[in-house]
């Protein structure tokens, strides 16, 4: 979910930072061109089998490639992979991994890249005790052989179908053909992994640029756990998919947590990346640098259904929040108000129209039925009055949202009273996870185009189920469209989809805020960079400066 504490730094530490790391002040200096991108969070590792998380996934996009890389036209093709041969019923499709891949740790080769590291990365990906919830979840709906069984039922991880029958061959099996696996197999949780070297890190595989072997178009060369930069360098014998594209020596991720001084470093020169926020969107929206996309992303209050249980209690919070004026009033930055789970622009109804277009909105604000909702609620309850604990993170964009929030809670609904309990960034979804919260903010985001990539994760018993909800009709639509009678019948599947979406949001186990939009400052030399609406939000491969 596309989930770190963040120290501010202070313009002087900033500077003296950046000046260590051959900033942009000195673009051709011994490291030749250099790219410095501002973020508020950077990772706490770099494992790819627990890449579930934004800050994560972005740099492990970087400097690890898979079976399949998906390029500036949202088209998946082939990455490490040479060949990719499907079998006449679809349950199968071999790969042939080329004998010129290799990796590399500080530039120099390393062990050669095999089928075996494919098929050692799957059993990682899969095994629920291993790997990240968010990660395992991807083979299991791309319908590979033996995913939902080893993550649900036990089953041993060494019988996922993704077989190497030698060091140039690798066999993924289906139990069903899915029309997207392929956007699915794209995932880094693929990426190879050389068994060898992750069981010598141990614990520590990924925590450090010395715990990388990298596979990818770029050599991360300077990483470690709580370090306020990140570096990486070109891989120069990198030979996948548009391999040599970008013409950028360094690209370096520098965490300035405070939005003002990240864009203050902006304009010093010290960086040449920064995102945008607030007003901040509104001042430089005609800058020649200004980059605004859209992203098929739902940030969304999760409701714990296991803490508020009672179904009118959920229906009174989600018609009382005005969010158009959330997103054109405090958000700023081009945000859409969502009243719906699949947002706009991830796919079609199954006919050839939008999703969005053909079906309902939902939680639209309405004053009048909160109201009711509530008094109904009450009388269910037995209570006149209740406290919410609402969990946010201490950052200062996610404070001045979350208050608003409170705010339109308690002025539309008497007698609720919302309780903001503070934690840092990096330990909100740990609560959110273990269940132990009220309700929270989360984004999101699709890893690939299709309505299950939201709809999935509320299914009964998923691992990324936060909201504990629950509904036996929805499930059995769910399990028609991805690995029943309607997994391949488009337009049956696209009706049934809407109707699980109805169910769901009737059961209010979330409150859709906004369809996410990005807004950054990128200077004006800097092209080449893919801006994706699923999976992988940033790829710098083809980035020049």
């Amino acid at each position: 979910m596309k989930k770190h504490i963040a120290c501010i730094l202070s313009a002087a530490m900033l500077l003296g930072l950046l000046a260590s790391c051959g900033g942009t002040k000195n673009p051709q200096g011994e490291s030749g061109k250099t790219v410095t991108i501002a973020k508020s969070i950077l990772p706490a590792h770099v494992d790819p089998a627990y890449a579930g998380s934004a800050d994560c996934s972005e740099i492990i996009n970087m400097n690890a490639a898979g079976l399949y890389y998906v390029d500036g036209d949202n088209k998946v093709q082939l990455d490490l992979a040479s060949a990719a041969v499907e079998s006449e019923d679809h349950m199968s499709i071999t790969y042939t991994i080329g004998e010129h891949y290799f990796y590399y740790a500080d530039g120099s080769q390393g062990p050669r890249i095999t089928a075996y590291d494919f098929e050692y990365a799957a059993r990682r990906a899969i095994d629920p005790i291993a790997s990240n919830d968010n990660q395992d979840t991807r083979m299991m709906n791309a319908g590979v052989k033996n995913a939902r069984a080893i993550h649900d039922e036990g089953m041993d991880p060494k019988e996922i179908g993704v077989h190497a029958t030698d060091e140039n061959t690798l066999v993924i099996e289906f139990e069903v053909y899915i029309p997207y696996r392929d956007e699915l197999l794209s995932g880094r949780n693929l990426a190879p992994q050389n068994q060898a070297f992750v069981e010598e890190c141990g614990a520590k595989y990924g925590t450090s640029a010395d715990t990388v072997l990298n596979s990818g178009a770029w050599l991360l060369t300077d990483f470690a756990v709580g370090s306020t930069s990140i570096t990486l360098k070109t891989n120069p014998n990198f030979k996948g998919y548009d391999a040599g594209k970008a013409n950028v020596d360094t690209v370096t991720f520098v965490q300035i947590q405070d939005s003002q001084q990240a864009l203050l470093a902006y304009q010093n020169g010290d960086v040449d990346i920064v995102s945008l926020s607030g007003e901040q969107v509104v001042t430089y929206a005609d800058d020649p640098a200004f980059v605004k996309f859209g992203q098929a992303a739902v940030t969304y209050l999760a409701v714990n259904c296991d803490e508020y249980s009672n179904d009118n209690l959920r229906r009174a919070l989600s018609c009382a929040l005005d969010k158009t004026a959330l997103c054109d009033e405090v958000l700023l930055d081009g945000s859409i108000p969502a009243y719906f789970m699949v947002p706009y622009n991830l796919t079609t109804d199954g006919k050839g129209n939008d999703f969005r277009d053909t079906t309902k909105s939902y939680g639209q604000l309405d004053l009048a039925k909160a109201q009711s909702y509530w008094e109904a609620a009450k009388a269910e309850m037995g209570i006149d009055s209740v406290t919410l604990d609402f969990l946010i993170t201490s950052d200062e964009n996610a404070y001045t949202v979350g208050a608003w929030i409170q705010d339109q809670f308690q002025n539309a609904l008497p007698g609720i009273n919302i309780n903001l309990v503070t934690v840092p960034y990096e330990s909100k979804m740990n609560y959110v996870m273990a269940g132990d919260y009220g309700f929270s903010v989360v984004t999101w985001g699709a890893d690939y185009a299709d309505p299950t990539a939201f709809l999935s994760c509320y299914v009964t018993g998923y691992p990324i189920n936060v909201s504990h909800w629950s509904n036996a009709e929805y499930d059995q639509i769910l399990s028609d469209c991805t690995v029943g009678s309607m997994a391949s019948d488009l337009t049956a599947r696209g009706a049934a989809l809407q109707r699980a979406e109805e169910i769901f949001m009737d059961g209010a186990s979330v409150i859709p805020l906004y369809q996410t939009s990005t807004c950054l400052l990128v200077r004006t030399n800097i092209s080449g960079i893919n801006y994706h609406l699923c999976g992988n939000t940033y790829d710098y491969r083809s980035m020049t400066a």
